[in-house]
Formats: structure tokens, C-alpha cells, sequence
């Protein structure tokens, strides 16, 4: 998914300067991504972008002041020196120059950068930009030179990659009992494709079968529709017909689970129309995706579409854990609170003010927090180094690899062998609030390859049942009392029923290692 998210710290080969100062390059979003209300359902995506930039600015100062009680001992005689740069992260396709040129504005050579944040732009970043080592959902550190080869090593997650967030919805169907699933993807799409394999991966890892072989899309279209490695329902041009089309061949399956990587519009559509079908709909089936977001059910002009609320009711997704109840990020949030102001989140950026989209001083927009994280992961390597080693981009890195786990602002901050991050998974359910809004709703969490639900989470399944549904075409809502029975007669796992689920995934890594 994208989503992938925002702190990508570039490296770049840098002379040593005079003062002892670390160059930061800070890519700051001025698109409205589909993500962009991931945390923030009531702010506009503009504004959460901003939020996330200059959340990145807050922290820079809060390390650099040496005299406001935060992060005092940390960096004690070396300066981050932040040079904003303004991206668009719709704009990050091949052939697109925005970044390359922000880039080409600098008056220095940065040993770091924080962003850009969506994998589209990472992928382009990679063009002008040798190598990448800090990460946020694509949170990276790069390291660039004069040459012409790219490379990417160095690079280092601050948001858990695709990978782990698919992971987390296999566990959730090996929790379920969930063995037979169709997917649903957009095979145009390298996120979906990749997503696709990651989570068809996890599902074969623990014994069960992918559902659908079929290729969708508009009649008289050239689109190849290929199968990218990986099986499943797939879709190229998202619409009414590409929808209906979608679902007749998942009804053809038989499936009763269905997974979906697509992009929110094209989701949106889909849910769409399995309200006003009626095919996949209701009680009896279940439903995943793996991009979360409120585009989900909002059209472009922020209204929701009731059919799509209808329609994607009941819908699992994974989010990154966030934990910010600890020491760093008390003194962080701290830290910032006087610079709170919500004046500040158009136009320039103004010193010693940084937006605030909410007006709660407790909580960061979008990937805020994995970008505070990717901020002070930089900061605390930086710590450990001598002066002149600061300036090497190589010699970072290895500081990065040197950590260990410590406690960031989004919670522990581990990184395995890849330096992505290893974290916890939330599992959200979209539910209707008491009003009849959308609403996400924590409901467990995915720690180890096995799911667990949240001590008095209820489930909402489509059709508003808490029964949970079989993956199989013989259930019946309303057998045995109420409870799902699998194909075999036997009770399907549930709330308080978990199935036994160790997955210990080994998901291949071939695909990329700058996504997300």
C-alpha cells in the first residue's frame, strides 16, 4: 500500500563541515494520497501530509534545542540541519522530474533524507538517489553519489513493509479458519501485484488454496492482465462492468473470503457494486483488504458513498501498532505542544510552528509517528558516532545496523536482517457507528504470525453478523444455532473459538526492497 508510508532518510556521499552538523533532507508532501486518512478520518489529506512534514520539524528542533528538557543528552554537541524539500506524491510516475529537481536545488550534499514516503516516489527516488537506508512506510535513509548505477542497500523501514501487513491478514484467516480465499487484485498495479503474492504466500504457507484464475477488464481493451507470479481474480481499469465482472468470477469459486488489493478508488467501486448486486454480499462471507484508508467509502469530493459503506461493512484490514504511551514520545509531544498551530498548515513552513490539523496536541496525522521514529533512529545512530564518521553515509548505516532494539515514539523499534521494522499489526473492523457512520474499529492484534483479538472486541462479519463466516459454499447463517458451520459440519473458529495458528512465514523478498 502503499501505502507504504513516509521517512526515508538519503544518504548522500557528504564532505565533512566545519561545524559539526548533519545535512537531513526532509521530502515534505503537498499531495492528498489515498492513504491520507489513515489516522485522521475528519482531516483533509493536505493538511495530514503537512502534519506528517512537520512533525518531522518538531522533532529536528526538539533534538537540536539544548536547553528545553527533551532529548537534551541525546546529539548533546551536533546540529540536524533540515532542508525542506516540496514533492507531490501523486506526481511520482516514470518520467515525472519533481523530485529530481527539488533535489537538484540543494545547496548541499545531505547525509541523510527523511522521505519521500510513498513507494512510487522511493522507486523514482531511486533514479537520482544511490542508496537507501532509513524507512516509514517507505520511511528510508538514501546515500547518493555522481554515478549513474543504482543501488539499494542501505535501506532501512520505520513502517512495518507490505509484506508483514499481509502476513498479519494470513494470520487473521488462519485465526478464522479460513483455508479458502479468492484474491482480488489489480495486476496492473505493482503494489497489488506484490501484495497479492505476499498474502497468497501466507495462506499457502499454512496449508490452504487460492481461489480464481481469471482476467477482467474492459471489452475491446489491450490490457495484458497478466498473472505476475501469482493466481487470482484479476482486473485491469476498475468500473461498473470490471466490478460485476470481478465478482461474477469470484461467484463462480464459490468463495466465501475474498481478498482484495486494489487502490481505494477502485475498491470503492467494487463495494459498490456488491451492494447494489447483491453478489458477495452479506451474511456468509468475509471480506480483507490491504490498503486501509477512508477513500474506501469517500468519493473525491470527501462525501461517502452509502452503497460502498454498504458494501465493504464488515471489512478487515491491518494497521501499524502504535504505542505512544512511552517516555519518548511523552517528551516529544511535549516538546511540541507550544509550537502547535493549526494557521500553519498551508503555505510555507514557519519556524518554531508546525500544524496541527486536530487540534490535539496528542496525536500525529498519517505516518507522523514512524517519522518521528525515522528522525530519532537517525539521531540516536548519529550519537554513537565520531564526528567525521557523521558525515559518512556508509558509516551511518552500519551505526543504524548497531542499535538493537530501543523505544521509539510509535513504541519498540526493531529492525530485522532487511533493516525493516518488525512490529505488531492492529487489525481494524469497519463497522457503523450507533449513527450509521463508517467507522474503524480496533478490534486485535497480530503478534508472532497469530492473531488475537482485543479483550471485548466484537467482530462486525458482512450483513452486520458477529457469526463468523466458513470458507466454504455450504454455509448457513442460521445452522446450529446461529453458529457457522464449515463445509465438514464441523463449528468454524471465531471469536473465542481461535484455531491453532503458528505461521512462521518465510515470505520472499525478490520483489523489492524499497516498497512501502
Amino acid at each position: 500500500m502503499a501505502f507504504c508510508s513516509l521517512l526515508l532518510p538519503l544518504l548522500v556521499a557528504a564532505a565533512p563541515s566545519a561545524a559539526d552538523t548533519v545535512a537531513v533532507a526532509l521530502f515534505c508532501d503537498t499531495g492528498t494520497r489515498e492513504d491520507s486518512l489513515l489516522y485522521r478520518p475528519d482531516v483533509g489529506g493536505d493538511h495530514v501530509r503537512r502534519e506528517e512534514c512537520d512533525a518531522a520539524r518538531a522533532a529536528i528542533d526538539a533534538i537540536n534545542d539544548k536547553s528545553d528538557g527533551a532529548f537534551d543528552n541525546l546529539l548533546p554537541d551536533t546540529q540536524l540541519v533540515p532542508y525542506p524539500l516540496s514533492y507531490n506524491s501523486s506526481r511520482c510516475g516514470p518520467g515525472d522530474q519533481e523530485m529530481r529537481t527539488a533535489w537538484g536545488t540543494l545547496p548541499v550534499h545531505p547525509v541523510a533524507s527523511i522521505g519521500p514516503g510513498s513507494d512510487e516516489c522511493v522507486e523514482q527516488a531511486e533514479l537520482f538517489i544511490h542508496f537507501y537506508a532509513i524507512g516509514s512506510g517507505s520511511v528510508v535513509m538514501s546515500e547518493a553519489s555522481t554515478g549513474t548505477d543504482v543501488y539499494c542497500q542501505n535501506l532501512v523501514r520505520l513502517s512495518s513493509p507490505e509484506k508483514v501487513r499481509n502476513e498479519a491478514l494470513a494470520a487473521v484467516a488462519s485465526h478464522y479458519g479460513w483455508a479458502r480465499v479468492a484474491i482480488v487484485y489489480d495486476s496492473s498495479d505493482a503494489w497489488a501485484s506484490d501484495a497479492a503474492i505476499q498474502f497468497g504466500k501466507g495462506i499457502e504457507a499454512d496449508g490452504g488454496t487460492i481461489l480464481g484464475d481469471a482476467c477482467v477488464k474492459e471489452a475491446g481493451t489491450a490490457a495484458a492482465c497478466t498473472a505476475g507470479g501469482r493466481p487470482g481474480v484479476r482486473f485491469e481499469g476498475m468500473s461498473a462492468a470490471v466490478a460485476d465482472g470481478v465478482l461474477d468470477a469470484i461467484v463462480a469459486t464459490g468463495a466465501r473470503i475474498i481478498y482484495i488489493a486494489a487502490r481505494p478508488a477502485d475498491q470503492r467501486t467494487l463495494y459498490e457494486r456488491i451492494a447494489q448486486t447483491g453478489k458477495c454480499s452479506g451474511a456468509g462471507y468475509g471480506l480483507l483488504s490491504a490498503w486501509l484508508s477512508d477513500d474506501l467509502f469517500l468519493g473525491s469530493d470527501g462525501t461517502a458513498s452509502a452503497d460502498a459503506v454498504a458494501g465493504a461493512r464488515g471489512l478487515l484490514l491491518p494497521r501499524e501498532t502504535v504505542d505512544t504511551t512511552g517516555t519518548v514520545a511523552q517528551t516529544f509531544l511535549d516538546a511540541r505542544a507550544a509550537g502547535l498551530d493549526a494557521t500553519v498548515c498551508e503555505g510555507d513552513p514557519v519556524e518554531g510552528r508546525y500544524c496541527d490539523g486536530d487540534g490535539d496536541a496528542a496525536t500525529l496525522g498519517g505516518y507522523g509517528p514512524q517519522i518521528v521514529d525515522a528522525v530519532y533512529t537517525l539521531a540516536k545512530a548519529l550519537d554513537t558516532m565520531e564526528a567525521a564518521d557523521r558525515q559518512d553515509p556508509e558509516e551511518v548505516f552500519d551505526a543504524i545496523e548497531d542499535l538493537g532494539d530501543f523505544e521509539g515514539f510509535s513504541g519498540t523499534v526493531s529492525l530485522d536482517k532487511y533493516e525493516d521494522r518488525v512490529g505488531s499489526m492492529t487489525i481494524v473492523n469497519l463497522q457503523l457507528s450507533p449513527a450509521g457512520e463508517p467507522v474503524f474499529v480496533d478490534v486485535g492484534k497480530v503478534q508472532g504470525g497469530a492473531f488475537a483479538l482485543d479483550s471485548g472486541a466484537a467482530v462486525i462479519f458482512p450483513g452486520g453478523t458477529s457469526d463468523v463466516p466458513a470458507d466454504g459454499d455450504t454455509f448457513d447463517v442460521f445452522s446450529n444455532n446461529g453458529l457457522p458451520v464449515a463445509p465438514n459440519g464441523a463449528l468454524a473458529a471465531g471469536p473465542g473459538r481461535a484455531l491453532p495458528a503458528a505461521l512462521g512465514l518465510a515470505l520472499s523478498w525478490a520483489f523489492s526492497q524499497i516498497r512501502y
